[in-house]
């Protein structure tokens, strides 16, 4: 087990790089780039910053908004060196492709699918494929499927009273199905084996089954009655949650049965994260300690 420390701020977003030696955590005032293998080290700083990923080659991906609050300047910075390097201003969100080399935009005022990927020059460029085939009011989540050939979305839609769940086509943007969402929709993932779309809603995750989305989802609801606040896939199959308190509740995902609960008391408990190996995972607390554990 390890805590890390140096950080002050809540955080709300935690994400391991594929190695898993460093480990990113963000929210209001910035963000921070711990080494694991140095815990004692104070964080790299990285101020302002918006939609934390790590690329396969380790670099860092985020994003500070601009003066207008309505677009990002995005950039990458390598862990070691650190020295961020800007890739141009594009979308305010943008959800990266399990190959690292291209996005697409969602979020606040995003009205059309478009996908952006590096140029020779090493910055983001859109580079439309064919739109999709219904107009679409606002785009509100997006998630890749692990292997990349799928893009899930959430979206509002004219005719539809609550916010669709859309699945596509990756390169193309095809339409595949559309089903309803039952409530709003705050975080969307992926099984590892991309059998299943997670949707986090408040008190409840609904489990989507991509053989059949027509049917109505199975859902996790949260015993402690309590919001789910954020949550995290473990490569085994397995689902994270918290829900600001001091325990991390783990369920299966193809069963959605609770498997247990492990409590850290580092405070009010905002995020998780499962490294990519699953060896370890990690939560990120209201006082701004993130605390690394092995997986067992």
């Amino acid at each position: 087990m390890q805590i890390l420390d140096g950080r002050t701020a809540p955080i709300d977003s935690i994400v391991f790089s594929p190695c898993g030696r460093w480990l990113a955590a963000g929210g209001f005032g910035g963000a921070d780039l711990w080494d694991t293998a140095n815990p004692t080290a104070m964080p790299k700083e990285l101020p302002l910053c918006w939609n934390l990923a790590f690329r396969p080659n380790g670099e860092l991906f985020y994003g500070q908004l601009s003066h207008t609050n309505t677009t990002c300047e995005w950039f990458l910075v390598d862990p070691e060196q650190f020295k961020p390097r800007s890739v141009g201003e594009q979308f305010r969100a943008l959800v990266m492709a399990p190959d690292g080399e291209w996005f697409i935009g969602v979020g606040q005022q995003q009205t059309t699918l478009e996908s952006l990927r590096f140029d020779e020059q090493g910055r983001l460029v859109k580079k439309p494929p064919r739109g999709p085939d219904s107009p679409v009011s606002d785009i509100l989540l997006g998630a890749f499927t692990p292997d990349g050939t799928l893009i899930a979305t959430i979206e509002t839609q004219s005719g539809y009273p609550v916010p669709v769940v859309v699945i596509r086509i990756t390169r193309t943007f095809d339409r595949r199905v559309a089903t309803t969402t039952y409530h709003q929709p705050l975080q969307l993932m992926f099984s590892p084996d991309g059998l299943r779309l997670l949707v986090r809603a408040a008190a409840s995750v609904a489990c989507y089954e991509m053989w059949n989305l027509k049917q109505k989802p199975r859902k996790i609801v949260n015993p402690s009655r309590k919001h789910f606040v954020s949550m995290a896939v473990h490569p085994e199959g397995k689902l994270l949650t918290v829900d600001n308190d001091a325990l991390v509740r783990v369920w299966d995902i193809a069963t959605l049965t609770h498997v247990r609960t492990v409590e850290w008391n580092i405070g009010k408990l905002y995020a998780v994260a499962a490294s990519p190996d699953g060896t370890r995972a990690a939560v990120g607390s209201h006082t701004g300690k993130v605390l690394v554990w092995d997986w067992d």
